[in-house]
């Protein structure tokens, strides 16, 4: 029992620990688009790494569930 809740406390960090870097990197991508041109490029780049961020956070979810 005790090895169970240690394993659920790593899982809930880790999910915490990519949510955070998500939301960070989504804060710093949003402020660094409003200040440069929008191009496709960086749209791209933020769309791609927050949607991984979030399959990340997602899949860390349902492995606890």
């Amino acid at each position: 029992m005790h090895g169970c809740s240690f394993f659920f406390f790593l899982i809930l960090m880790t999910g915490f620990l990519s949510f955070a870097v998500w939301g960070l990197f989504l804060v710093r991508g949003g402020s660094y688009l409003f200040t440069r041109n929008l191009t496709v490029s960086n749209v791209l780049n933020v769309v791609c790494m927050s949607s991984t961020m979030l399959l990340l956070f997602t899949y860390n979810i349902q492995s606890v569930f």
